[in-house]
């Protein structure tokens, strides 16, 4: 008894290695994919009208500022999820293993992600900055479109996928 806990103890422990828990097509995948797309378009809509006419809104602050961050937080979040989505490697394999996907994603789009998501108009507005300098320091939140065009063109799929959509 005390030999076979002894040899038990002297062997190697088997790594259980983390799982992707996202898996691509999933409904949670489908929402998360959507709302980034919903965000894509907000910042490109929203942004350049908040650099345009950034005097004129001044005294509407609540009704532009709240859904300004609440889109942030929104960006964080789909973000943080292509951290535990598992993706389809070059030789067409599903990619599962936790380690790897977040290795992928910092090598394929996480520093582009961070650059767009990074609050520099917070740092500025704590800072007691200008008013237009806090509006065009949120320009790089456009650079979200790459979520609509990374979306349908994915897989060479580009027109056909958009005819399929709409």
């Amino acid at each position: 008894s005390a030999n076979s806990q002894a040899h038990h103890r002297d062997l190697p422990k088997k790594r259980h290695h983390a799982k992707a828990f996202i898996a691509p097509g999933s409904w949670t995948d489908v929402f998360l994919t959507r709302l980034s797309l919903v965000l894509a378009a907000y910042y490109a809509a929203a942004v350049p009208y908040h650099v345009a006419h950034y005097r004129h809104i001044l005294d509407k602050t609540s009704t532009i500022v709240v859904p300004m961050y609440v889109a942030d937080c929104l960006l964080w979040l789909s973000i943080a999820r292509k951290f535990f989505t598992a993706y389809t490697n070059n030789r067409s394999v599903l990619e599962t293993s936790l380690a790897k996907v977040r290795r992928h994603y910092h090598k394929t789009g996480f520093v582009f992600d961070l650059v767009s998501a990074v609050p520099i108009d917070l740092f500025i507005w704590a800072s007691k900055g200008r008013v237009a300098m806090v509006v065009w320091s949120r320009l790089p939140r456009c650079l979200r479109l790459r979520d609509v065009f990374n979306y349908l063109f994915a897989n060479g799929r580009g027109m056909n996928r958009i005819r399929n959509e709409l």
